[in-house]
């Protein structure tokens, strides 16, 4: 048989398995301190995470107990500005549009009762003479 531990193959193995073990071993430390450094990362985010909520919670409550908001101290902030506003939210208030009094007698009256099939489409007769119409205004003279 041949003896293995004087073979020069067999002893460089032998030496290359020892280094990598040992590169294992400080490999596996490395990885072990980068774990504890992550884990304290992820503490120290938590710990400002809840610093800048509890700040932010505070300083809204602070806010709510400050005089309420005042748009005429606003830099640029014309009076004609709301004015405007108010005027348009009063014509809009009083707007009246003829085109609907056709479809809705009652202003008041339910939503499926306005949009009933029969009031969104005109009887029949009434389709025939209105396209008839329309096509005779469509022919040609000659």
């Amino acid at each position: 048989m041949i003896d293995f531990d004087k073979n020069p193959n067999v002893v460089a193995l032998c030496k290359k398995i020892i280094t990598l073990q040992g590169e294992k071993v400080r490999v596996e430390s490395i990885e072990a301190s980068l774990h504890q450094k992550l884990e304290n990362a992820k503490r120290d985010r938590a710990d400002v995470v809840s610093n800048v909520v509890l700040n932010v919670a505070t300083k809204l409550v602070q806010s709510d107990d400050m005089e309420p908001f005042d748009i005429t101290k606003v830099k640029g902030y014309r009076s004609s500005y709301m004015q405007e506003h108010t005027k348009a939210g009063n014509d809009l208030t009083t707007a009246t549009f003829p085109f609907l009094t056709d479809i809705v007698a009652d202003p008041y009256a339910s939503v499926e009762a306005t949009s009933s099939p029969a009031l969104m489409y005109p009887p029949p007769h009434v389709i025939s003479a209105t396209a008839a119409s329309l096509k005779a205004q469509s022919l040609p003279l000659v």
